[in-house]
């Protein structure tokens, strides 16, 4: 790179900036360890870049002279700015990394011209004005893994219904099925037969028109593949068929009332049947949906979604979205959830009127909790002890002590009530640790490394426990790590965030039934037996109000067996300004990108 030339010279003679400096092409040579060829050409591009002078010393033997122009501080800082606007964050966290130890301060500055980046900007892209939403992820790689098979954390799941759509909607205020890629469907008299019609007319993101056969792709891919840690969702499809290009048949092996609320899950989005141009091994990082935005840029660092401007159901506002991954890059984000809410950059928030801005609150619907394996040989194998450990993890006195975004006291995943929480004091914690015989064993809690909420919850966990002799090791794990079986098989505990987004049936079923779930996983065989059965019935209800006691009754033989314990649900608080709108939570802690727009303030 021309620039490490530049400050190899700039090092090696420390002189400033114009300052004559008497030198020859052999002692560039040296210095720059190349040929004396290889430093004429060096220092040419270095004269064309305004970067020195060179005056070559006229007659053998006549020394040349080299002035420096530019400060290596600020070259490194403008190379910088230009990765960033390039999408290339890797490249510029690399750079200033190389250098921050030669000069002091430039990361620093660096980081707070990066911060001024984020949020809405309006910016000009050749003769275009672009409206862009830059947004810092607490994720490192972000959203690496869009394939719907495959995606399992929240992050992932809420881009992705960013960039592709599933056949219908389930509307969580309305309960009511809402049209997408399908605009009608009805089932046979005996329920088993589902006939769908689909939009003509909808394009994928290479601009192909999707047909029945897409859809056809997409399920057979789905039930076909070996490791879908969903596979739940579709054992009840017998096969799906196309009558035509737009009319669609799915069989059913047995009456399903859930059938539909599934098709509306973001682990069913279309994609487009492979053709010769269409290679799927890249389909988890640059998906192909028909969503009102795809994917420009996905290396980990950086993730650039573009507006798709022939998106069925109306183009977005915003022309480009960016979230960057700041987990080990430039700086850190202090929030427990996996993103910051900054709309507007910091330099425009300091010169917006304070009235101009409205505080959201959104409740999640998402529990943390701690599953404890009882598959594994130890402590928890006594239920005297699983107690204990219950009763010393006082809640009210987590959320108090930690703050953030806690803000209530879960009692389970979908249910809760008004009832104080109920604790044992000191004295009975420790009869029921004696009755226990417990030990002093090594109790290993694994949890997510990203998100503050994790590492906080972690080390309070191990404070409390070490007050009544209670030794837990905590390991933290990236997400990938973490959701391999061994090490889910390995834990004694293991702290998680549920799930639940619009349909609350699905969303519990994907706790106990998807292999991604810790839960699943940790529960013995005598236990899972008797939720498969309830989950047979409910399935077999055509009444919502009958399932959601199915779900009930799931709930409490859970909770009863102290193997689950809910902690806490978090709210999160926005400062919205009133430019922003149709911005809110989702379901997954993130706006919709495909929803908000800002007014023009001279029109507020």
């Amino acid at each position: 790179m021309i620039l490490e030339k530049y400050i190899m010279l700039f090092m090696h003679f420390q002189k400033c900036i114009n300052e004559d400096i008497t030198t020859s092409i052999e002692e560039i040579s040296g210095i720059l360890f190349c040929t004396p060829r290889n430093s004429k050409s060096v220092l040419k591009k270095l004269v064309n870049l305004r970067w020195i002078n060179w005056i070559s010393g006229m007659g053998r033997g006549n020394k040349s002279k080299l002035i420096f122009l530019e400060q290596p501080y600020n070259l490194i800082m403008k190379k910088c700015m230009e990765l960033i606007k390039q999408g290339e964050v890797k490249s510029a966290r690399n750079l200033i990394n190389d250098y921050s130890d030669m000069y002091t301060g430039l990361a620093s500055e660096f980081n707070s011209w990066v911060d001024t980046l984020f949020g809405y900007n309006v910016e000009i892209s050749g003769n275009k004005k672009l409206d862009i939403l830059r947004l810092k992820i607490e994720i490192a790689p972000i959203a690496i893994q869009l394939d719907p098979i495959d995606a399992t954390l929240r992050s992932d799941r809420h881009i992705l219904k960013q960039i592709s759509d599933t056949l219908l909607q389930y509307n969580s205020t309305t309960k009511q099925f809402e049209p997408r890629i399908a605009f009608f469907w009805e089932y046979n008299e005996v329920k088993q037969s589902l006939y769908m019609y689909l939009n003509k007319g909808i394009k994928f993101h290479n601009g192909r028109t999707l047909t029945s056969k897409d859809v056809v792709y997409t399920i057979n891919r789905f039930k076909n593949s070996i490791n879908n840690a969903y596979r739940w969702m579709l054992e009840d499809l017998e096969s799906v068929q196309a009558i035509d290009d737009y009319i669609l048949e799915f069989n059913l092996k047995k009456i399903n009332q859930l059938f539909l609320s599934i098709l509306c899950d973001e682990h069913l989005s279309i994609l487009p049947c492979p053709t010769g141009k269409n290679i799927e091994d890249k389909m988890g990082k640059f998906l192909i949906g028909t969503g009102p935005f795809k994917i420009a840029k996905n290396d980990g660092d950086i993730l650039i979604l573009e507006a798709n401007n022939t998106y069925f159901r109306g183009r977005a506002f915003l022309d480009r979205i960016e979230l960057w991954s700041v987990k080990d890059n430039f700086n850190s984000v202090n929030d427990s959830n996996e993103m910051t809410y900054d709309l507007y950059p910091k330099q425009i928030i300091n010169n917006l009127e304070c009235n101009d801005f409205k505080q959201i609150d959104y409740l999640e619907k998402s529990t943390q909790y701690l599953s404890i394996n009882l598959n594994k040989n130890g402590p928890f194998q006594n239920l005297f002890f699983r107690k204990a450990f219950k009763s010393i993890l006082n809640t009210s006195n987590m959320i108090k002590e930690l703050e953030g975004e806690r803000y209530e006291v879960a009692k389970g995943f979908i249910f809760s009530d008004n009832s104080k929480e109920k604790t044992l004091d000191c004295d009975c914690i420790k009869q029921l640790l004696n009755k226990s015989n417990y030990r002093g064993e090594i109790i290993n809690l694994y949890t997510y490394d990203h998100g503050l909420d994790h590492v906080e919850d972690a080390n309070w966990i191990q404070k409390e426990c070490k007050k009544f002799g209670v030794v837990i090791n905590v390991k933290f794990l990236s997400s990938e790590e973490l959701m391999k079986i061994e090490i889910i098989n390995k834990a004694d505990i293991i702290h998680d965030s549920s799930t639940i987004n619009e349909s609350l049936e699905i969303s519990y079923l994907d706790i106990l039934l998807s292999d991604t779930s810790f839960i699943k996983h940790h529960l013995d065989s005598n236990l899972k037996n008797k939720l498969d059965d309830k989950i047979i019935q409910l399935y077999k209800s055509d009444q919502e109000t009958e399932r959601i006691e199915f779900l009930k009754n799931i709930e409490e033989e859970i909770l009863k067996h102290d193997n689950v314990i809910p902690l806490y649900r978090s709210q999160i608080n926005l400062q919205s300004h009133n430019s922003i709108q149709n911005v809110f939570i989702n379901a997954f802690g993130w706006i919709d990108f495909y929803k908000v727009w800002f007014k023009k303030k001279s029109m507020l």
